[in-house]
């Protein structure tokens, strides 16, 4: 009687560990989220007096960082791993990838894109970054009482695809339109007026935003600003897009089940052999 019980005993710890290990197994998977905003610079127009003034255009600047990194779930610290990549000013690329998670950025003078991708493994905690941002800017000699209108046209998308149950995801993009007026005497900026415009998505319980998002012809403008004094001001057009994805630690559960689990069995058995 005594090994029928063990063999029952050992039958019912190995149904908990296989069923455990299908549970870990269920949490695997793989989770992306890709962001892409465009900037289409035929739009950006600038009037002074109702007539484009001698603009100075001083360049295109973009920066792109890109961060992926992995963490061991059950709480090693010693084994987190993690890396940045990013290239300043200038047309930029950058990506960096380490173990199951990459992200990458790219820009150029009219394309911004930073995408993450990475992939759970039910034991592993990764994540993945990446940012890319450019602006435009320029300046023009006005004389006092002058009146401005600028405008700037965008385009934003994002694309997810991701495993809702257990992934987290982020996308983000902003625009903004701003203009300077230039100290004389210091040559720093002073800001008179900015407008922008924001476009994200954030995962959390109960939402699933896989698919591609997109928020079309967003045209931010500034309309008859009047300059008040005579002098240098600048317009610049910018915009900023940042794509994120990280596993949760997903085995938790799944070892709660087999100690819990494993436990009660222990606790049936030990019963039914004090009751003999």
């Amino acid at each position: 009687m005594k090994r029928d019980s063990l063999w029952a005993f050992m039958f019912v710890v190995s149904l908990i560990v296989v069923i455990g290990l299908a549970e870990v197994n269920k949490a695997r998977g793989a989770s992306e989220a890709d962001v892409s905003a465009w900037i289409d610079w035929s739009s950006f127009v600038i009037k002074v007096n109702g007539v484009d003034p001698t603009y100075t255009d001083n360049g295109k600047t973009s920066i792109v960082a890109a961060n992926a990194g992995y963490t061991d779930s059950m709480g090693d610290q010693a084994n987190d791993q993690s890396a940045w990549d990013s290239i300043y000013w200038g047309s930029a690329d950058a990506e960096v990838s380490i173990l199951n998670a990459t992200g990458h950025g790219y820009t150029t003078e009219s394309w911004l894109q930073a995408d993450a991708s990475t992939t759970a493994d039910g034991i592993n905690n990764t994540y993945a970054r990446a940012i890319a941002f450019a602006y435009r800017i320029g300046y023009f000699q006005v004389s006092a009482g002058s009146t401005l209108s600028a405008s700037c046209q965008f385009n934003f998308r994002q694309w997810f695809s991701y495993d809702p149950s257990f992934e987290s995801v982020g996308a983000y993009n902003k625009a903004t339109l701003n203009l300077y007026w230039r100290n004389p005497d210091t040559g720093v900026n002073k800001s008179l007026t900015q407008k922008g415009v924001e476009f994200s998505h954030y995962s959390g319980p109960g939402q699933d935003w896989n698919g591609e998002w997109t928020l079309l012809d967003q045209e931010l403008s500034i309309e008859d600003y009047v300059l008040s004094e005579a002098g240098v001001y600048g317009v610049d057009a910018s915009i900023y897009v940042s794509a994120n994805c990280g596993t949760t630690p997903v085995p938790e559960p799944a070892s709660l089940f087999l100690l819990g689990s494993g436990l009660v069995a222990i606790g049936v058995f030990r019963k039914k052999g004090k009751t003999k």
